[in-house]
């Protein structure tokens, strides 16, 4: 159906969650025995977990040191052509600071700059995934960080880097997995949503 010019559509995290996840079910991505392919779908996977933990954390941002605060903090929803082509990575939360706070609270801080206050950084990284975890139901164990690590580099060296790259087509199958069940565990509030259900459609291609 065409959509007219003079419509304004507003997107929230799980509209725009559920459309990339639908994106790749309907592309294939996942079950493409192309290195690139599955790259993609790695980094629109990877989008859709982000803005569903950001919305998470967003909503308790006030219990959050003020470096951590400012990042969660997002502009107003019209887009601002003047202001929103000069955004940063650095201006907002990306998700290499998401995936920091849902670490395990003994795992080595990823994210530095989330603790810049008086406090010990270390015990301030501590206190941030304590409070995340309490918001979210869970938090990442070293193996699990490993294989996201992984999808995190591969995503980094295909899109943020020029080339040439080699990929381990395993690897990627194995990264993608993860980012996967990261989705499956930011959407556990939503049980029979839209986002689990394409998780498990995505996982039936990747085993098919």
């Amino acid at each position: 159906m065409a959509v007219a010019d003079s419509t304004v559509i507003d997107l929230d995290s799980k509209v725009v969650a559920e459309t990339l996840l639908a994106s790749l079910a309907e592309a294939k991505l996942a079950a493409s025995g192309s290195d690139l392919d599955v790259a993609q779908a790695i980094a629109v996977a990877i989008r859709a977990a982000h803005v569903l933990g950001v919305e998470q954390l967003g909503a308790i941002s006030e219990s959050f040191p003020a470096s951590i605060r400012a990042l969660l903090t997002v502009p107003e929803p019209t887009i601002d052509v003047s202001r929103d082509a000069a955004l940063e990575v650095q201006d907002s939360c990306a998700f290499i600071d998401l995936f920091d706070l849902l670490c395990d609270e003994d795992l080595p801080c990823l994210a530095p700059r989330l603790h810049r206050g008086w406090q010990d950084k270390t015990q301030s990284c501590r206190d941030a995934r304590r409070l995340t975890a309490s918001v979210v139901g869970f938090s990442i164990d070293g193996e699990f960080r490993h294989s996201l690590l992984g999808a995190v580099a591969i995503t980094n060296r295909v899109f943020m880097v020029a080339p040439p790259v080699r990929l381990d087509h395993a690897q990627s199958r194995r990264s993608l997995a993860a980012v996967l069940r990261l989705i499956d565990l930011l959407s556990e509030s939503d049980e029979g949503g839209g986002s689990k259900r394409l998780v498990a459609q995505l996982r039936s291609q990747m085993d098919g």
